[in-house]
């Protein structure tokens, strides 16, 4: 409705209202005032009876709560079991060394025999010999050469040991006045040498005396063959390895029969031919038979 005709309807009923209070109360009905003034009056009426009665705007309808994520459990699976790799051994078809490095410059710790099973814990750079504890000796772990093994287990899975440093091999030998023989013009003066060390035995030199004739000889040789009475090789091996015994010898011109004198040999063994590489000398006291 058009503000202006709003104000004109209130207007009239207001009029209408104050000639109502100041007129006296009469039954004699008034006369209808007409359709027009009827609706103004209704409809200032409704208008009135709203803004007297407030609205109430309905708040809207909470949200239904979402009901709750339903937690389905995931089944745990069952462990899988690994079993434990079984360990590889070794036995032997000889009885074999067991040395404390992969050689047999090393020194010697036991040995794995025939009919024994020792398990083996690694290998060596070249795969050739093999780290294990000793059958009859827990406690003691050594290396043993493949050349005679059986293994049972795969190989390929062992580590690689580096194995110590190489020992340096030990120079050492012995030796003794053996017997002298009778050559042209001369005598032959033979001597036992063992090599008791690690080191291996190339060429020597003999330097022997007759002390109380007061006569001597020296001999450089590279080899360690057998030598008959008049010095005259037999035949034999060139090199001294360990732990074997070859001939040395020495070749003097005495006056006279040397039996029941007193003899000094003076032996110095090396590693190389030439005498050169490592050296070693030992002197004795003998008596000639």
């Amino acid at each position: 409705m058009p503000k202006f005709v709003r104000s004109t309807l209130l207007v009239v009923a207001l009029g209408l209202a104050v000639l109502a209070c100041s007129r006296p109360f009469s039954t004699v009905p008034t006369s209808d005032p007409g359709p027009v003034f009827t609706a103004a009056a209704q409809t200032i009426a409704a208008e009135a009876s709203q803004a007297a009665s407030p609205s109430i705007t309905p708040l809207p309808a909470a949200a239904s709560p979402s009901p709750a994520e339903t937690f389905t459990p995931t089944e745990t699976p069952s462990p899988t079991s690994t079993a434990t790799p079984s360990i590889t051994t070794i036995s032997v078809s000889v009885d074999t060394n067991c040395r404390s490095g992969p050689g047999k410059v090393y020194d010697y710790l036991g040995g794995l025999f025939v009919g024994e099973t020792a398990e083996v814990l690694g290998k060596s750079p070249g795969g050739n010999y093999w780290y294990i504890r000793l059958p009859k000796s827990p406690s003691v772990f050594c290396w043993v050469t493949g050349e005679y093994a059986t293994f049972n287990g795969d190989t390929t899975l062992l580590p690689v040991f580096t194995p110590a440093p190489t020992p340096t091999p030990a120079a050492a030998f012995t030796f003794s006045y053996r017997s002298f023989g009778v050559g042209p013009g001369s005598q032959c003066l033979l001597f036992d040498a063992k090599n008791t060390g690690s080191v291996i035995w190339e060429s020597f030199r003999l330097e022997a005396h007759n002390t109380t004739q007061g006569v001597g000889g020296t001999i450089t040789r590279d080899e360690f063959t057998n030598y008959d009475q008049w010095c005259a090789s037999t035949g034999g091996p060139t090199s001294l390895t360990a732990g074997s015994t070859g001939t040395v010898y020495s070749i003097i011109s005495m006056p006279s029969n040397p039996s029941g004198n007193t003899g000094t040999a003076i032996l110095t063994l090396c590693s190389q031919n030439g005498l050169a590489g490592q050296c070693l000398t030992r002197t004795i006291n003998f008596n000639f038979p």
